[in-house]
């Protein structure tokens, strides 16, 4: 559904999990567009109580994007 998250859901957990590990998950326009549109969906639901936005084992995030135009 995503092309650079992947989400994970377990009874009332959901983990968000930044899916560019080739650029160690720099923020471009198309990944914040993700993540905004999963936090609206995650927000209007009412079985979760835990959402954990996260990256992998090297680096969360390695921030903006710089080659994104």
């Amino acid at each position: 559904m995503y092309e650079h998250l992947v989400i994970k859901e377990q009874g009332r957990l959901v983990e968000v999990h930044l899916n560019r590990p080739q650029v160690r998950h720099a923020l471009s326009r198309a990944l914040m567009r993700e993540i905004t549109a999963v936090a609206r969906a995650l927000s209007e639901r009412t079985d979760i109580d835990v959402v954990i936005l996260t990256g992998d084992m090297r680096c969360f995030s390695a921030g903006a994007d710089l080659n994104d135009a």
